[in-house]
């Protein structure tokens, strides 16, 4: 007697063919537009760095456009500070003059293309990033320039100069290391600051 195939039977068997095949199309299409994405996503160019921290900011950056008020902002250094280590007046606080023509005003001219008021700015983010813990001048260091060291003790440096017996142009931002060497100071770069400091007690209002 010939068996008759149950409907029920067939209906199961064609809906775990389709199950199978849906499975099949959706792998397919997982496997395809992934491939894609891949390949798109290796044609991007690389994401930008995230933006530096003021204190990682590269000073290398600092260009003769910028103000000074816009340049204390944007590295995280105190404005009147700047001000005090380019010996500039308080009035410069909010001045909108752009580096270039505040160097024209105070002729203090170009080095290497670069006006000198970009060099000197530099060195006052450099340093004031390199001694974090000096803030207030607790401890004069060898690595210190006598221009960081006069801007953080409010003393001035014509006064540090004379009173060390050394020249003062050209030697503002030199290290007491390089500078003692330069100059061949008695007792090296720990003597100097030993002498700085004493000339820094003596000054008076301190």
């Amino acid at each position: 007697m010939k068996k008759t195939s149950n409907p029920n039977t067939q209906l199961l068997k064609l809906r775990s063919v389709g199950g199978i095949f849906l499975i099949l199309i959706g792998l397919g299409l997982t496997l395809f537009f992934g491939l894609r994405a891949f390949h798109s996503f290796r044609r991007m160019p690389p994401f930008p760095s995230r933006p530096p921290e003021a204190s990682e900011s590269d000073v290398e950056t600092i260009r003769p456009w910028m103000n000074i008020k816009f340049i204390s902002q944007a590295y995280g250094v105190p404005i009147d500070y700047l001000l005090s280590y380019l010996e500039l007046p308080r009035e410069m606080e909010d001045t909108k003059k752009s580096l270039e023509d505040v160097n024209q005003e105070l002729g203090w001219g170009d080095k290497d293309g670069t006006p000198v008021i970009i060099e000197r700015i530099r060195f006052a983010i450099t340093e004031f990033n390199t001694h974090p813990r000096e803030r207030e001048l607790k401890e004069i260091l060898p690595a210190m320039s006598i221009q960081f060291i006069s801007t953080k003790a409010r003393v001035p440096a014509d006064y540090i100069f004379e009173e060390i017996g050394l020249p003062k142009t050209g030697n503002e931002y030199k290290s007491l290391e390089f500078l003692s060497q330069e100059q061949n100071y008695a007792g090296g770069a720990q003597a100097l600051a030993k002498q700085i400091q004493i000339v820094i007690a003596s000054y008076p209002g301190q």
